[in-house]
Parts: C-alpha cells; structure tokens; sequence
C-alpha cells in the first residue's frame, strides 16, 4: 500500500469517527446542555432575582429610610443647636477677648507714635536740616565753584585750541578721525576690497579673480592665505585676521595725526612762552 493510500486510509477513518461518533456526542452534550438551562440554571436565576426584589422591597429600603430619618433628626436636633453653641461661643469670645484686646493693641500703638515715634521723627528731620544746611550746602557749593574754575582754566582753553587747531589742520583732524573710524569699524575698508576680488560674502563670485585663483590652485587647505581671505568675507575667523591688519594701520594713522597735533601745540605754546617773555 502506498502513501497516498495510507493517508486515504486516515482521512476515511476520521469521516466515520466525525459522523458516527464526534458527531452524535455534541449533539447530546448541545441538548443536555439546552435542559440544563431550561430546567436548571433559569428557574435558578429567577429565584435568585425573586429574592433579591423581595429583599431589596423587605430589608434594604426599610433600612435606608429609617437612616435618612436618623439623620434628619440629628441634622434638625444636634447638628443645629452645635453650630448655634459654636456661634454663641465665638460671639463671646469676640466680645470678652479679642475686642479689648485689639483695642488695648491700638492704644499701644498709637501712645507709640506720639511718645516715641513721632519725637525721633521730628529729632531726625531736624538733624537732617542741620546737615543741609551747616555741611551738604556749602560743600555742594565749593564743588559748583571747583567746576566752574576747571571748566573756565582748563575745559575752555583745552576746546579752545582744539577747535582752532582743527580749523588750521583739516588734513591732521581727517587722518585721526579716520584712523579712530576705521580702528572700530574695520569690516567697512577690507570688505569692499574683498568684495571686489571676488571674496563674497556668501562665497567666491564666479568669473572672479579669487575664482580663476582657486580654480588654478585646486583644493584650498585650510588655514591658507585663500582659506583665510575667504572667511574674513564671510565673517569667519578670518575677519580676526583682516581686523588686526587693518586696526593697525588705522592706529598708526591716528597716531601719526595726533603727533603732528601734539607738535603744533607745543610749538604755538613755545611761540607764546617766547612772546611773554620778550613782553617782560
């Protein structure tokens, strides 16, 4: 016999099992199962919820007035005449105790303000006054006095020559005043400069010097000249770099402009030492 054969052979036998014996049992465990509920477990359940009605109707609701009648009567018999006790309480304890003592507190105070309080008050406003006028015064008038003569010795003629050095030396003043701006504010000469190579902000510009550099170069290193041109025009650490070489010309511009300022002026102070001392 072969496989195929045998597991025919299974496949039959387990038909006939199915039919004449799996068959017929659940249909006999389905009917008594079906009796069970209609002999048994209903007229349980129904005498189970008859009972709980009768209770619920016998016991429970019986129960749950007479509690709601006991606290009813406790709220209308104790509670009440608590609370009122309470309040009668309170009231008398407002009136015996508290009150006088709130107002003994009241006088204390007030006998304070008139014996102490207001007295050092009145000590402390004239000491104040005092001071005013016997020290703050007169030192707040010798100090209007020191600036004034500082203002009219000093600040004055100081303006003064300026003023007039100024007028007499524009190119000296512009080689200061720029050297000041651009010592602050390098960006404002190398960018354009930059910009006009090809260093953008935003990169090389295309067709660019910096651009035919670059593509003569190939790959740029990092930390080379190039490197370095290009993050001072993207606001990198190359603008430290650029920053410094700029501020430094800048001071030594400022720097030349102020030695030619303070050449004058020592010369026009030697002129009129010179001049007083013939006079004399």
């Amino acid at each position: 016999m072969g496989f195929g054969d045998f597991i025919q052979g299974i496949g039959k036998g387990l038909d006939e099992f199915g039919k004449n014996a799996l068959g017929p049992a659940l249909a006999h465990s389905g009917k008594a199962l079906d009796d069970f509920g209609r002999e048994k477990l209903a007229p349980a359940l129904g005498n189970a919820g008859k009972a709980l009605d009768d209770f619920g109707h016998e016991k429970l609701g019986p129960a749950l007035g007479e509690a709601g009648k006991a606290l009813e009567h406790f709220g209308q018999h104790q509670l009440v005449r608590a609370l009122a006790g309470a309040a009668v309480t309170l009231d008398g304890l407002g009136r015996e105790k508290l009150g006088p003592t709130l107002e003994e507190a009241g006088k204390a105070l007030d006998g304070f303000r008139r014996e102490k309080l207001g007295p050092a008050l009145e000590e402390a406003g004239k000491a104040l006054d005092g001071f005013g006028r016997e020290k703050l015064g007169p030192a707040l008038e010798e100090a209007g006095k020191t600036l004034d003569g500082f203002r009219r010795e000093k600040v004055g003629p100081a303006v003064e020559k300026t003023g007039k050095w100024v007028g007499e030396h524009p190119g000296e003043t512009a080689m200061i005043a720029s050297g000041m701006f651009t010592f602050l504010f390098p960006a404002v000469i190398y960018s354009p400069i930059l910009a006009i190579f090809g260093f953008g902000s935003g990169g090389v510009t295309a067709g660019s010097a910096a651009a035919g550099i670059q593509a003569a170069s190939g790959p740029v290193a990092a930390g080379s000249a190039f490197a370095v041109t290009q993050s001072a025009a993207m606001g990198g650490y190359g603008a430290m770099v650029y920053g410094a070489v700029v501020r430094a010309g800048a001071a030594a511009l400022a720097a030349a402009g102020l030695i030619n300022r303070v050449t004058a002026v020592s010369n026009q102070d030697a002129k009129v030492d010179g001049t007083e001392s013939k006079e004399h």
